[in-house]
C-alpha cells in the first residue's frame, strides 16, 4: 500500500487502512483496460493477476469499475517483500508508460 500511495495514474480500490485489508486487492491504471494491464504485468514483468469482474459485478458497481472491472493482485503467506516491491514497481513502470503515450 505504501509503495502505491500517491502513484500517479494508479487507483487502488478498498480501504486505505492496512489493518482493514487482506492479501487481495484490486487496482487499475488510468488509460489502460484491466485486461490489458493484466497482460502487460504478465508479459513484461512475469506477474500473474486476474482481471475483469471476478464473478462479483455488484461489488464492481459499488467501487465504480463497471463495465470492465479491475486487475486483482493476490499476496499470500509465502509472498516475499521483494515480490511485493516488484509488483509495485511494475505498476509504476506501466502507469508511467501509459501517461507518456497520452
Amino acid at each position: 500500500m505504501d509503495a502505491l500511495d500517491g502513484l500517479e495514474g494508479v487507483k487502488v480500490y478498498g480501504p486505505g487502512q492496512v489493518e482493514w485489508r487482506r492479501g487481495v486487492f484490486s487496482v487499475n491504471v488510468a488509460g489502460l483496460a484491466p485486461g490489458r494491464l493484466a497482460q502487460r504485468l504478465e508479459e513484461e514483468h512475469g506477474i500473474l493477476t486476474r482481471s475483469g469482474l471476478h464473478c462479483a459485478p455488484l461489488a464492481h458497481r459499488c467501487i465504480g469499475t463497471l463495465p470492465e472491472g479491475a486487475c486483482r493482485l493476490s499476496f499470500g503467506a509465502f509472498t516475499t517483500a521483494q515480490e511485493v516491491q516488484a509488483a509495485a514497481g511494475a505498476l509504476e513502470i506501466i502507469a508511467k508508460s501509459v501517461k507518456c503515450l497520452a
